[in-house]
């Protein structure tokens, strides 16, 4: 009895350390943020506002001292501004070569 109440005890441990958001690598959130993108621009929005709460949940996980939020909150950041300009560059690129603006 003692044992199975232990390891109760060492699994509810390890369960309650966990964080409340997932992790993931730089080339993921690239990848996620240019789904998002797209899904948003056929008028589906359900990713981009999945992405609006994970990095809420990271800004306040950050403000109450969590390094790896803070981390993760500032990738997101970047990567949303990384995309905003390159897609804001690509509105903008109509070359009009008769009227000599590039």
């Amino acid at each position: 009895m003692k044992k199975i109440l232990l390891l109760f005890c060492i699994c509810f441990i390890l369960v309650s350390c966990g964080k409340e958001y997932e992790v993931y690598t730089k080339a993921q959130k690239k990848e996620m943020y240019k789904i998002a993108l797209k899904e948003e621009e056929n008028g589906n929005s359900q990713k981009m506002e999945e992405i609006e709460k994970l990095m809420e949940v990271l800004e306040i996980e950050a403000k109450k001292g969590d390094e790896t939020a803070r981390i993760e909150r500032t990738e997101w950041h970047w990567i949303t501004l990384e995309y905003d300009s390159i897609t804001d560059k690509v509105k903008d690129a109509s070359a009009d070569l008769l009227n000599r603006k590039w």
